[in-house]
């Protein structure tokens, strides 16, 4: 398909974004478009769309990667080659590429070499099965790529007719072309008679998955899944299906059984981030490491491990990464949205605030992006602001946690407690997690209940222990308290645990300014506080929901 007819397909989808979407944001949408459609198995679909990113954005690596892959499937072999040259050139070394550089050459060598009989090139069989959203065969830790079987018998004099559509491939197309009532006619039709069809019962949960109904998806889902626990494609729905309700446990073990099956980059990624959001940060670290040593231009990947190592006080760490990734791709939006959290961490807010609108040029309605903006305006006391832009995210989200933990911070700073808690029993309906101790901590303070709040603070800790700046924060709520000698011992347990890191400089001037800097030695933890892991031998990331 040439590009004018790309074009024409993705005239609803550019419509759509035109009016709050910068380039950068259009492509992120093909490309989610693109892979969608790669899950599906839709070649066409996906090549269009891929192409279109790679028109675009001529560094993403990634989705010319996966369209090499949508064009080999289409049988494509000169067009698929001349993508892996681009790859190759602008990659130089990368094992995975050349490999794939190769493949297709060798292909395109069989596909031309006279047949026995001293007839034509014989046809090239299938590419490489690569698994749904993936591409590797992992051996090694390097991308195996699976070599093409050529046939070698004479063609047939006369070809098979092609194979007619089954009801499943009729009621694919119609999911394809959004006629969802068409498809779950045929799907319900197959299920009565065979209840058991795992195909049928998959996609009738993609019917619902294209419709926001993330729970029946979920269910249609599983049900697919106790029949044949293999489907690589229907746990990674089931995981993105429950992410997007910020049901952060089922997403983890759905994605834990996809990459179990499959060790594909994107499920990994998923997987990571479900880990974070869920405080595994020590797993979620080992994924992101696993997916640089597959791929080290999974660009993503990179990013998060950037954010992790500002969570553990690694500020120059962090920062070193992300200036990286800037230099090689400066219009990255989630590379700018971990800067400004640096500059957010440096007490340098005005800065943050700079970054974290480059952020959003990428993405206007990103709402990770939004989210850290937010808390950033709260830090300079412009509640207003802040309160307006969770409040955007809330309505377009109903079920965000975060936003609930924005609106409820900048409602306790303008001292309504009570509408401040509303907002906290509400987000604890969507998750329980570390962070409503925090607000309720703080909650506590503000109402004078001094006991409460360092009650609130101990859970907080104990539930999120490798997050430095928790410990900083409930040191700060001590002092406040009239607490010193305890505030002292969580700056020396600060040093203990996070030493050679920004967090420690903080605690030796915290311990200086409170007259405690002759104290040495590792510190128990404050009364009441439950005792923290034993330090990882490397440092790892925080969760990844947003994290003040």
């Amino acid at each position: 398909m040439n590009r004018c007819s790309r074009l024409q397909i993705l005239v609803p989808l550019v419509l759509l974004l035109a009016t709050s979407a910068s380039g950068q944001d259009l492509t992120g949408a093909l490309l989610d478009q693109g892979m969608r459609h790669y899950a599906q198995q839709n070649w066409a679909g996906a090549a269009d769309y891929l192409g279109q990113v790679c028109d675009m954005a001529p560094d993403q690596h990634t989705a010319r990667y996966y369209l090499v892959y949508s064009l080999l499937m289409m049988r494509k072999f000169p067009e698929a080659l001349s993508h892996a040259n681009i790859l190759v050139q602008r990659n130089p070394g990368q094992p995975a590429y050349l490999q794939l550089q190769a493949q297709i050459q060798q292909a395109i060598a069989a596909q031309a070499a006279p047949r026995p009989d001293g007839g034509g090139g014989s046809r090239p069989g299938v590419p490489p099965k690569e698994v749904v959203l993936g591409g590797y065969e992992p051996a090694s830790g390097k991308g195996v790529l699976i070599e093409p079987k050529m046939p070698t018998g004479p063609r047939p004099s006369k070809p098979k007719p092609p194979k007619a559509d089954t009801p499943l491939d009729t009621a694919i197309a119609h999911i394809d072309a959004e006629e969802y009532p068409q498809a779950v006619a045929i799907l319900d039709d197959l299920l009565k008679k065979d209840p058991k069809n795992a195909k049928a019962l998959h996609y009738r949960g993609v019917v619902e998955f294209n419709q926001r109904q993330y729970g029946a998806a979920r269910d249609w889902f599983k049900k697919a899944v106790a029949v044949d626990p293999k489907g690589f494609e229907t746990w990674f729905l089931m995981g993105d299906a429950a992410n997007r309700e910020s049901k952060f446990g089922e997403a983890r073990d759905a994605f834990a059984k996809a990459v179990a099956i499959k060790e594909d980059v994107f499920a990994l990624l998923n997987l990571a981030d479900a880990q974070r959001k869920l405080g595994k940060a020590k797993e979620a670290e080992e994924i992101y490491k696993k997916i640089v040593k597959i791929d080290s231009n999974v660009v993503e990947a990179k990013v998060n491990l950037a954010d992790a190592q500002l969570e553990q006080g690694r500020v120059d760490d962090a920062a070193v990464l992300i200036n990286d990734v800037l230099s090689i791709n400066p219009t990255n939006g989630f590379a700018h949205y971990v800067k400004g959290k640096i500059l957010f961490r440096s007490d340098l807010n005005e800065d943050a605030i700079s970054e974290l609108k480059l952020a959003l040029s990428t993405s206007p309605d990103n709402d990770l992006y939004r989210l850290a903006m937010a808390k950033a305006l709260l830090k300079g006391f412009r509640t207003g602001e802040a309160t307006e832009l969770g409040g955007a995210v809330l309505r377009d989200n109903p079920n965000s946690y975060e936003a609930r933990l924005i609106l409820a911070e900048a409602l306790l700073m303008e001292g309504q407690t009570g509408d401040a808690e509303e907002h906290v029993d509400q987000a604890e309906k969507i998750m329980a997690g570390p962070e409503l101790n925090r607000l309720r901590g703080l909650i506590a303070l503000r109402n004078g209940d001094q006991e409460k709040a360092k009650t609130m603070f101990q859970t907080y800790i104990s539930q999120d222990s490798t997050n430095g700046f928790a410990y900083l924060e409930y040191a700060d709520v001590l002092e406040k308290a009239g607490d010193v000698p305890s505030a002292l011992e969580v700056y020396k347990l600060i040093k203990s645990r996070f030493g050679g890191t920004a967090l420690e400089a903080q605690a030796d001037a915290k311990l200086t300014a409170l007259g405690g800097a002759a104290a040495a030695g590792e510190a128990a933890p404050p009364a009441g506080a439950e005792a923290p892991p034993a330090t990882p031998a490397t440092p790892p990331p925080a969760p990844g929901k947003v994290r003040y």
